[in-house]
């Protein structure tokens, strides 16, 4: 079990399941929606996520047609995102979560939009 929160704490969340893995994604979408390089993202069955504080705090952005991005009202820290299309997943940034411990890469998404910039070898996940 993991739990989180946002910078501000307006927002805590618990994750009730294991997590083994996370994705990276260098999409321009995601390097906009979080002013960086790439984003970490790991799928979360809805059953397994949990908002414990804060439900009342949250907004939404649809970025693409059916795609929401869940964030703080306060602080801005981005939460999730949904997808109509995968309505039984949450995309949780693993960043937000306190205990988060997992070093292994999943997938690599969008990697040819990764910046000249970004000189980190993002298959060395050890």
């Amino acid at each position: 079990m993991y739990e989180g929160d946002c910078l501000c704490g307006e927002i805590k969340v618990r994750v009730n399941c294991s997590i083994e893995s996370f994705d990276m994604c260098f999409c321009n979408t995601c390097q906009k929606t979080h002013a960086s390089a790439f984003t970490t993202g790991v799928s979360i069955k809805t059953e397994d996520f949990e908002i414990i504080k804060g439900k009342d705090s949250f907004s939404k952005y649809e970025s693409s047609p059916g795609v929401f991005r869940w964030f703080c009202s306060n602080c801005g820290t981005h939460i999730y995102k949904t997808n109509d299309d995968k309505s039984h997943l949450v995309r949780l940034r693993p960043a937000i979560l306190n205990n988060f411990d997992v070093t292994s890469v999943n997938r690599v998404l969008f990697e040819k939009n990764k910046p000249d910039w970004f000189l980190f070898d993002v298959r060395d996940s050890k």
